[in-house]
């Protein structure tokens, strides 16, 4: 599936007050992650458990909320 065939799908099932979430992987590319920056903005939620020590939050996964734009940003 392309990035175009994903956010046509995403734009057709969800309403239009419905936030749009993402699994992002600070250990593959922190960037990405945490929208360019280098540590997490306070509406990622990281995806380990609470008892996880804290010098793993640069490589944890989290769950991001996505901005959802008119077009694909995926071109």
């Amino acid at each position: 599936m392309t990035g175009e065939e994903l956010h046509r799908i995403i734009k057709r099932c969800r309403t239009a007050n419905e936030q749009v979430y993402a699994v992002a992987d600070a250990a593959r590319d922190r960037a990405v992650a945490f929208r360019g920056g280098s540590s997490p903005p306070p509406d990622c939620r990281w995806l380990f458990e609470d008892g996880t020590d804290k010098h793993m939050t640069g490589v944890a996964p989290y769950v991001v909320p996505v901005e959802m734009a008119d077009r694909s940003p995926f071109r």
